[in-house]
């Protein structure tokens, strides 16, 4: 009896892959102490942009995703009013796993842990005052991602791909840690 090998993702789309991003970021409400009584801010929706670059090892994948996010934050108590601004610029080491779903199409799922530059700006205003100073936190952070990823090859080299991505960052400052949604999409080059 003959056994036939499936061809693994490596023997399909190539040793290597490059995948430029762009996301929509939707960050869970930031938690923050502040001496005006407010603990909580409201995130809105933000951006990423990156590079995410890796070697495939049969179905398996190692590579290194460099990412900036972005997103303004802001809340009102009574006469006070915080808004603030977060951006991580962040360096992750990522391993996963590619599942072919059909010639073309292909499923993806990895995690990734990392180091970044997270800096946190923020003003109080008060209705009666001017505003007040800005302050800023800037640290290096510790960076961790999960991702799912649909890829679909439209040519022997590029491929697009569309995907969901939780990032988080450990605190920085008054600001406390930082996790958001990330939905991401791109062409990729395989070679």
């Amino acid at each position: 009896q003959v056994i036939e090998f499936q061809p693994t993702m490596e023997d399909k789309r190539g040793e290597y892959f490059l995948r430029p991003f762009i996301g929509l970021q939707v960050p869970r409400k930031q938690k923050m102490n502040t001496p005006v009584g407010i603990n909580e801010l409201d995130s809105y929706a933000g951006y990423s942009l990156g590079l995410h670059a890796g070697k495939r090892i049969e179905n398996f994948t190692a590579g290194l995703r460099l990412g900036y996010f972005y997103n303004e934050m802001a809340k009102r108590n009574g006469i006070f009013r915080i808004d603030a601004e977060n951006e991580l610029l962040a360096l992750t080491g990522t391993a996963g796993f590619s599942a072919s779903m059909s010639d073309k199409l292909s499923f993806d799922f990895g995690l990734g842990l990392g180091f970044g530059n997270r800096l946190n700006v923020s003003t109080i205003k008060v209705d009666i005052l001017p505003t007040s100073p800005l302050s800023s936190f800037e640290k290096t952070v510790f960076t961790y991602e999960f991702s799912l990823l649909l890829d679909y090859a439209y040519s022997e080299n590029l491929s697009a791909f569309a995907g969901y991505r939780l990032v988080g960052a450990s605190d920085n400052g008054h600001f406390d840690r930082m996790v958001s949604h990330l939905f991401e999409v791109g062409v990729g080059a395989n070679f």
